[in-house]
């Protein structure tokens, strides 16, 4: 009795160029956290604020807001991509609470950079136009979603060019925490590996999922 040939079955594809574009960045801003103190690191990387760049690095933040990420999730239900919804909508919700359960337990409290800098009896120049949060500094929730959403996008976008763009979007909204004075380095810096290590967890379940929705198929139970 010839038996049946089993399907076969792809593999996951890592976005190869997206992952090696954010390991380089990764291992810069751990290097420049290492090689500075917390105030120093954080004072390296502010820049000269304008109305202009201020109103931009705050369109550019909401990009990893919840709301923002839920109107592509919605889109893509509309257009019948339910599955990828799912994805991104699980992936978006573990890395969030993750980032809440640490903010809100471990580091209860923690002040974020005005506030740290107050306690240290150094005063930052805050441009007027922004209001940034005193406390819960660690990590970044908008820097995991940020990773989790263009992760998201890199395991689809298959083209390097395109991978490499986006890595670089996801670490410049990232950046804008520290712009904003929402957030130290190396709170940006854990944020970013949550949402990336979550979403690529997500990506690996439901493509092992998938694959076993078709073998059922295949071979239904009687």
């Amino acid at each position: 009795m010839n038996s049946i040939p089993l399907p076969r079955m792809k593999k996951l594809r890592l976005p190869k160029a997206f992952l090696i574009t954010a390991s380089i960045v990764c291992l810069a801003l751990l290097i420049v956290i290492l090689s500075f103190d917390k105030k120093g690191s954080f004072l390296l990387l502010q820049t000269s604020h304008t109305v202009v760049s201020d109103s931009l690095m705050a369109m550019l933040t909401n990009i990893a807001h919840g709301s923002f990420i839920l109107i592509i999730v919605v889109l893509l239900t509309v257009v019948q991509k339910a599955r990828l919804s799912i994805i991104l909508l699980v992936g978006f919700a573990l890395s969030g609470i993750i980032v809440q359960t640490i903010k809100n337990t471990i580091y209860k409290n923690e002040p974020r950079p005005v506030q740290w800098f107050a306690n240290q009896n150094y005063e930052l120049e805050v441009p007027e136009n922004l209001s940034p949060h005193m406390k819960n500094s660690f990590p970044s929730g908008h820097s995991a979603s940020a990773a989790s959403l263009f992760a998201f996008l890199a395991f689809r976008l298959r083209k390097s060019s395109t991978q490499v763009i986006l890595a670089i979007a996801m670490f410049t909204v990232a950046y804008t925490r520290i712009y904003l004075f929402e957030h130290f380095p190396f709170d940006v810096l854990i944020g970013v590996c949550i949402g990336l290590f979550t979403q690529i967890g997500v990506e690996l379940y439901y493509k092992d999922k998938l694959q076993g929705e078709r073998l059922l198929k295949l071979f239904p139970s009687k």
